[in-house]
């Protein structure tokens, strides 16, 4: 739903671009201008969908997170460079930026790498709305300022409580979903101060309408709370009283030789897994074979968080880099302490470290490949079935206790 809310965005953007061209009429000119404007927005999209993933690929291939981080920034930037140039806001090509690299499999990495710009931006935009805000409005005129936020929510609630009740929702789960959907959101502020910007709204206005939208917001945690007496603490459901079962997802760190066998294992069983690797042309051969792998650094924790670990039931380590497989486990068990984490190891020893470092099971790589070979050498030489099982199966309990410490 705040998807959709976030896509309704960009026709309001134009809106706001063409009434503030100057000496435009009703006729002609409001279609030309609206013409044009879907024109640029089109080549934007077409150029990003066709240049921009090979750009980021070639990026990728340099292994220079440094670079790769600034390309990320310089795209947003420079669309929003162009669309301004071409007549339309920079928020618009700021917002097709971000929506075109949220198209691309380097999605997780750019999340990543942004997360610190992320969090400082969105403080330095709120505290921007805030600086903005004329508090003797809200004093002069308090019953006014209320008495209009308090509309807005009614009114969105009238509203939205028949569309959730059309979709199947029962009365209760609807009226939660529009009280937790009846603030102003933070678009809103964009398009008044581009408007007022634009000399389209006066100032009076600007600040009246400021003053409801960041009210609105304030309520929120107030209205969720609501919402949430309303459901008796029940999560929501989509259809008619029966709540879907949601799957964490299996998120595979490391999709090399050993990683895509076993993705292909888990495709075979049914289960959806995510992938992560460092690799920009293993990612690109994967993503042409339908593969889910993106880009990235799995030793970053903010990748692990973009990709779904927070919620994974299972995470499965299988880097070469056997300090970096350390570093992830190690870091993976302080921030997901319930989570299974299943690691690569390279020999006995490092399987040991895996698990003293918290890793819910560790396998080296040679070990069944050894057993294998032993199991071809036993029939060979007449070993029967039963006899040799039994070897390879002792082998393997004590060689797996080797590993957990038992012995």
């Amino acid at each position: 739903m705040l998807l959709l809310q976030d896509l309704a965005v960009v026709p309001l953007l134009i809106l706001v671009s063409l009434m503030a061209m100057p000496e435009l009429s009703i006729g002609e000119d409001i279609g030309l201008a609206l013409a044009e404007s879907l024109l640029i927005l089109g080549l934007v999209v077409l150029f990003g969908r066709y240049f921009l993933h090979p750009i980021l690929h070639r990026v990728a291939l340099s292994d220079n997170p440094e670079v790769f981080t600034a390309s990320a920034v310089l795209i947003v930037l420079g669309t929003a460079f162009v669309t301004e140039h071409a007549g339309l806001s920079m928020a618009m090509g700021a917002f097709l930026a971000g929506l075109l690299i949220s198209d691309s499999f380097y999605r997780h990495q750019v999340l990543a790498e942004i997360q610190p710009f992320r969090g400082l931006l969105l403080g330095l935009f709120f505290m921007s709305m805030g600086m903005s805000l004329n508090l003797d409005l809200l004093i002069e005129n308090p019953l006014n300022s209320f008495g209009m936020v308090g509309l807005l929510i009614f009114i969105k609630v009238v509203v939205l409580f028949p569309i959730a009740y059309w979709f199947g929702l029962k009365r209760r789960n609807g009226a939660a979903i529009s009280m937790m959907l009846a603030q102003s959101g933070e678009f809103a502020l964009v398009i008044f101060s581009l408007a007022f910007q634009s000399s389209i709204l006066t100032e009076e206005l600007y600040q009246q309408l400021l003053l409801i939208v960041l009210l609105s917001m304030l309520a929120t945690p107030a209205l969720a709370n609501f919402a949430q007496c309303l459901v008796k603490g029940q999560c929501f459901v989509i259809d008619k009283g029966t709540e879907l079962p949601v799957e964490a997802p299996i998120v595979i760190a490391g999709f090399g030789r050993v990683g895509h066998r076993i993705g292909e294992i888990l495709s075979l069983a049914g289960k959806p897994f995510v992938a992560l690797d460092s690799n920009a042309t293993v990612v690109s051969n994967e993503r042409a074979k339908g593969h889910p792998a993106y880009y990235g650094d799995v030793r970053n924790p903010e990748l692990l968080e973009a990709a779904g670990a927070r919620n994974a039931e299972i995470i499965i380590v299988t880097l070469n880099d056997a300090y970096a497989a350390e570093q992830v486990v190690s870091s993976l068990r302080k921030t997901h302490p319930d989570t299974n984490i299943y690691v690569r190891g390279r020999s006995l020893d490092q399987c040991r470290e895996l698990r003293r470092l918290g890793a819910s099971g560790a396998v080296s790589v040679n070990v069944e490949a050894s057993l294998e070979l032993a199991r071809m050498a036993l029939i060979s030489v007449g070993f029967n079935k039963e006899k040799r099982e039994a070897i390879l199966n002792d082998f393997r309990r004590t060689y797996h206790a080797q590993i957990d410490g038992e012995t």
